[in-house]
């Protein structure tokens, strides 16, 4: 029923016309179309891959942050739509000490606050890192992944949601370029491998956050995601910073087409990190919240 109710208003919301517009009382239509539109929009990549069912289990990967917390929101309402069953997974990685913990306890308020299943574990990602001399960032990547797997597998979970969003994918595009991998570059993240799903990966991160906005909702703040400790913090955050005035939303939104002709080419860095396997065991569930 989207079109003949806001087909009137696409062009002028879809310009950017009305972002800052609130004198002709439209404002508030603006904001429920790009509502629906990002709703569509995760709805039929999951339609597209074949999880739009009551049948099919996701496991939704949840730091608390703006993306991730979006949509786990989102495939929550999908869900009483007739969408896939949610789990919602969050890792505990130890680094910020109370502040981490602040972190997992309010992914489980929000999920425990609308009867969300919920599994939480506790890790140790300084100790994996020093014992494996790999960064901090790096580090809490391969634990994270070796979780969501042994969950997803514990759950019978029919795949991961991650919330890699269009910016995201500009800016690994651009980070692979400067590095020289070549097409390698334009298949750095795809909707989905088989193993995760990035319903968000065309949605631009000005869409998340006014969804965040709109509805309310408290996403928690990861400090060390602001370190540039790692190889990607330290090169996608110049470059991309530099480029933005000269069409970042326009890379952010063109790639949609290109990464789906080479993804076949070669996986992404975060599917090689997904794929290590740290040794078992190294962390514990810290508790269960379940319907």
């Amino acid at each position: 029923f989207i079109e003949p109710v806001y087909d009137g208003l696409r062009g002028d919301i879809l310009s950017g016309q009305y972002d800052a517009c609130t004198s002709d009382g439209r404002m508030g239509q603006c904001f429920l179309y790009r509502e629906i539109m990002l709703k569509r929009q995760v709805a039929d990549i999951l339609r597209a891959h074949g999880f739009f069912a009551p049948d099919r289990r996701v496991l939704a990967a949840c730091s608390g942050g703006t993306d991730s917390l979006v949509l786990l929101d989102i495939l929550r309402e999908l869900h009483a739509g007739g969408g896939p069953q949610i789990i919602c997974a969050h890792y505990e990685h130890g680094i910020r000490g109370a502040a981490s913990r602040a972190d997992a306890d309010a992914v489980a308020a929000y999920c425990a606050a609308r009867d969300i299943p919920c599994v939480i574990e506790t890790g140790n990602v300084p100790r994996y890192a020093r014992t494996h001399k790999l960064s901090l960032e790096t580090a809490a990547r391969i634990c994270r992944y070796d979780f969501l797997h042994r969950l997803q597998e514990q759950e019978h979970c029919d795949a991961i949601a991650l919330a890699h969003h269009a910016d995201d994918l500009a800016e690994t595009v651009l980070m692979r370029i400067l590095r020289g991998t070549g097409p390698a570059g334009l298949a750095a993240m795809r909707e989905w491998d088989g193993v995760h799903l990035r319903p968000l990966l065309h949605t631009a991160r000005t869409e998340i956050e006014r969804y965040i906005r709109a509805h309310e909702l408290h996403p928690c703040h990861d400090r060390t995601n602001d370190q540039q400790d790692a190889q990607r913090n330290g090169a996608d955050r110049s470059p991309d910073d530099a480029l933005t005035p000269l069409g970042g939303v326009e890379l952010a939104h063109g790639q949609g087409d290109d990464h789906r002709v080479v993804a076949a080419q070669q996986d992404v860095d975060e599917h090689d990190l997904a794929n290590s396997q740290p040794e078992r065991g190294r962390g514990e569930i810290q508790f269960h919240v379940r319907e």
